[in-house]
């Protein structure tokens, strides 16, 4: 398994696929942990659960999720949604980072705050997802803009830190639970001409103008009471 251009079309694929299954199945994602939970699910099987780390004996899954980057000061900042990296680039014993000694040994760094560290080209996966029912609003934009903004960090500090050697490649995945206010980000999409980083929009096409109960029940109706 190689961190390319492949393999981001693979996961370009999955997200048209999963936005095929939310339009037949409504109901299936109701929060934004929901869409990146089906996400994962189906990005997992496109590789091995199970490839060697950096250490001898150690192994681990090239698919994580919330792993913090630095930023451009060294501070652990920056989240992304879905992170897919090389084992060969992880260590969860030490830094990843490493100075040759007069002997030619490798001194690898200290492990950092978060319990493992890693490098090497990588990809990260925004996601987004608006459940109004009126669709996207203007307010919301801006943050959508935040999120297309952190990816374009993320490239320039990995680019930066690893001296032009290694390669970020962003995707920005936005699920509209309704097909309104699409206009508003197609504007968005226009203003952003990164060609390192892929933005799509992905809609349920959930229609609230005409909506019945599909089960009756006849006969005396007691009171329902919601859990959440």
């Amino acid at each position: 398994m190689e961190i390319d251009e492949a393999l981001v079309a693979k996961i370009l694929t999955e997200i048209k696929l999963l936005e095929i299954e939310y339009q037949s199945n409504q109901a299936m994602i109701l929060t934004e942990d929901d869409l990146k939970c089906n996400l994962f699910a189906r990005l997992k099987p496109l590789m091995p659960s199970r490839m060697p780390t950096i250490n001898k004996d150690n192994y681990g899954s090239p698919i994580h999720t919330e792993v913090k980057f630095y930023d451009e000061k060294g501070f652990l900042t920056l989240v992304p949604d879905i992170t897919i990296v090389h084992p060969r680039h992880l260590s969860i014993f030490h830094s990843v980072e490493f100075k040759i000694e007069a002997t030619r040994n490798r001194n690898f760094g200290k492990l950092p705050s978060k319990s493992f560290e890693l490098g090497g080209h990588t990809i990260i996966i925004e996601l987004k997802f608006c459940r109004n029912t009126k669709g996207i609003q203007d307010e919301e934009v801006n943050t959508y803009q935040a999120d297309l903004d952190k990816i374009s960090r993320l490239q320039n500090i990995v680019r930066a830190r690893s001296n032009g050697n290694d390669r970020l490649y962003g995707i920005f995945a936005f699920f509209n639970k309704t097909d309104l206010g699409k206009e508003k980000f197609e504007q968005m999409v226009s203003a952003n001409t990164n060609p390192s980083l892929h933005i799509l929009y992905n809609s349920g096409k959930v229609d609230f103008g005409d909506v019945e109960i599909s089960e009756y029940e006849p006969g005396y109706r007691m009171e329902r009471h919601s859990h959440c």
